[in-house]
């Protein structure tokens, strides 16, 4: 699965704010979320999964 148009927003390593997106920022992450018995994830699942690896879920 691959999120398009993602934008998150956060601290940078020199503590100032500043705006990540898929333009510009490109980092892989494992979740853990396992897919149905037709082959897909479920939303929801996957966006928890991503907020808790990002510690704000």
């Amino acid at each position: 699965m691959q999120a398009e148009k993602l934008v998150c927003i956060g601290i940078d390593d020199s503590g100032v704010e500043a705006v990540f997106n898929t333009d510009k920022f490109v980092q892989k992450t494992e979740i853990n979320a396992r897919p149905n018995e037709h082959g897909s994830y479920d939303p929801e699942q996957v966006r928890l999964g991503l907020m808790t690896k990002l510690g704000i879920g």
